[in-house]
């Protein structure tokens, strides 16, 4: 009796951490990003002060740019999967002599290059924004908001090119820098990404995936008596906030450390340019052509799971039936993804967002769903599972190399 509800005190605590931001950031609570301001431009004590900092202070100085401060970004509920997000260090900010224009000095991770922004705010509400790296290496343009990514220029070469968008957009708009605070600057600049930062961290949702197991148990706990035992939902809720946990520590530690260095380097854009508007992949060569022959077994692989879940749906709908519509919806997601493979062989990205076609993502889902897929799996019961772990053994291999060859693409 003490373990059962020792169990499910834990399996409760567990389900409130995980759902409550999810929850949260779905309704907007929180009150978005909080921007603390610190008039004081001396050392900050926090991480990030060194010599390549310090090397692009004097860069800016003699451009002219003063001290003007400091930031720090914090909020609640900023990401479906944390209570609360704080920013990495402070952002050091600078103003030019005639005070229309600021740049900051940031990182996101300790061991990266120092990150460098401009940004001008025009009578109006408009703003002009130039970032090396930029979250994208072409421009990014809104009708009040124009977002240009650069990679691996100094502060001089951004400043210069800042300046050109610069009047580019008075002219366009027939409006005028202004003059701002930094405080005026840093909301302003929340104030326009936040819908693009909110879509962002919308994909966080795909990590409560590993939780699908728990109401298909739930579902077959209440069918006439054939379901499992509520102390196993308890352990099976303990286990996938373990593995959410885990996989939540992947995406947002080593995997964002990773992509935070690679953003100096490589275009992380939307959309590949090889890849045409109408999802045709107008790439060449050897890898290419791996990747195709590649997506042959990639769907093979994948099909075999909807293969698997329509097999098991006799045996829900006889002991009650409750746990089919989890089933079919897997089916089709599932299925969805071979279709993908089946155009990639093709050499066609489908089933994406226009504007937003990334052919490495069908590598990460197949290695995501076999990973997931095989957690789920007993290994003691049958030789259908026994084949479905080597099937997801397989999948992982073959997601691994597809996305490798599709991320050394040009190298």
């Amino acid at each position: 009796m003490v373990a059962s509800v020792v169990l499910w005190a834990g399996a409760l605590a567990l389900t409130i951490w995980i759902l409550v931001p999810a929850i949260a950031f779905a309704l907007g609570a929180g009150g978005g990003v909080q921007t603390d301001v610190y008039p004081d431009v001396g050392s900050s004590g926090l991480p990030g002060d060194d010599a390549l900092m310090e090397s692009r202070m004097q860069q800016l100085a003699a451009l002219g740019f003063r001290a003007a401060g400091r930031t720090r970004e914090h909020g609640r509920f900023l990401f479906p999967t944390h209570w609360h997000w704080e920013q990495y260090g402070t952002t050091r900010w600078f103003v030019s002599p005639d005070g229309h224009t600021h740049v900051t000095l940031s990182r996101v991770i300790p061991d990266e290059p120092v990150r460098i922004a401009a940004v001008t705010t025009f009578d109006g509400g408009g703003m002009v924004r130039t970032s090396s790296p930029g979250t994208e290496a072409k421009q990014f343009a809104h009708p009040t908001y124009w977002r240009v990514g650069l990679r691996n220029v100094d502060p001089a070469t951004l400043v210069a090119r800042h300046q050109e968008q610069v009047e580019a957009f008075a002219r366009e708009h027939a409006a005028r820098a202004r003059a701002a605070t930094v405080a005026e600057v840093a909301a302003a600049d929340t104030a326009a990404t936040r819908a693009t930062l909110r879509k962002s961290a919308a994909g966080s949702y795909t990590l409560l995936c590993v939780l699908l197991p728990v109401p298909i148990s739930l579902v077959g706990l209440g069918s006439r008596g054939r379901g499992v035992g509520s102390l196993v939902i308890a352990g099976e809720i303990c286990m996938m906030a373990g593995l959410y946990a885990l996989l939540r520590w992947v995406v947002h530690g080593p995997l964002l450390r990773y992509n935070a260095r690679r953003s100096h380097n490589e275009d992380l854009a939307p959309q590949p340019d090889y890849v045409a508007p109408d999802g045709r992949i107008a790439a060449t060569g050897k890898n290419e052509r791996w990747l195709r022959v590649l997506a042959i077994p990639a769907a093979l692989l994948s099909a075999v799971w909807p293969i698997a879940f329509a097999s098991k749906i006799p045996q829900h709908y006889a002991g009650g039936g409750g746990a089919v519509i989890l089933q079919v919806v897997l089916i089709v997601l599932i299925s969805l993804l071979v279709v993908q493979f089946v155009g990639r062989a093709l050499g066609k990205v489908v089933l994406q967002k226009k504007g937003a076609l990334r052919p490495s993502q069908f590598w990460t889902s197949l290695i995501m769903m076999a990973f997931l897929f095989a957690t789920w799996l007993d290994w003691s019961r049958g030789t259908l599972n026994r084949v479905l772990y080597m099937d997801a053994a397989l999948s992982v291999v073959v997601g691994f190399v597809g996305w490798r060859l599709e991320r050394s693409r040009g190298k």
